[in-house]
């Protein structure tokens, strides 16, 4: 799952869209929008933020349904804010200063090339994944 680490991310330029979503997909994946459905892919920067509830709230096995309104970040909307980022989203292996870019199936992956825009900086590995840098 994907969070703002502090609600002033949101207070000033709200970064959400709502959308539907293409296919079941867990809380945090990462892909685009377009005509208002969310899709899982490569060089997307908006991320789900839904808001979680039931047995599997909080947890990386949250999942929401095909077809489902879901609330979306826009993370190009609130650069240089810091997010939470759990394993379910990283790579297996990551480091401070790695720069993430999402791949095909919504998680984020450290790229060949060093991108110079739309990813997320590591500014500190914790318990449960990662601080990151929204870079635009």
């Amino acid at each position: 799952m994907v969070r703002f680490e502090k609600l002033s991310a949101t207070e000033k330029n709200y970064p959400f869209v709502d959308a539907t979503l293409a296919a079941e997909y867990v809380n945090g994946t990462f892909g685009t929008v377009v005509n208002g459905v969310f899709t899982a892919g490569a060089t997307g920067f908006y991320t789900i933020m839904n808001l979680e509830d039931g047995d599997d709230a909080k947890s990386d096995d949250y999942k929401i349904n095909k077809d489902t309104p879901a609330r979306i970040a826009d993370l190009s909307i609130v650069s240089g804010q810091i997010v939470n980022i759990t394993t379910a989203q990283l790579p297996a292996s990551y480091a401070k200063g790695d720069k993430l870019v999402s791949v095909a199936n919504g998680t984020l992956a450290v790229p060949g090339t060093a991108p110079t825009e739309k990813y997320l900086e590591v500014i500190e590995p914790t318990s449960y994944g990662c601080r990151a840098k929204i870079v635009k």
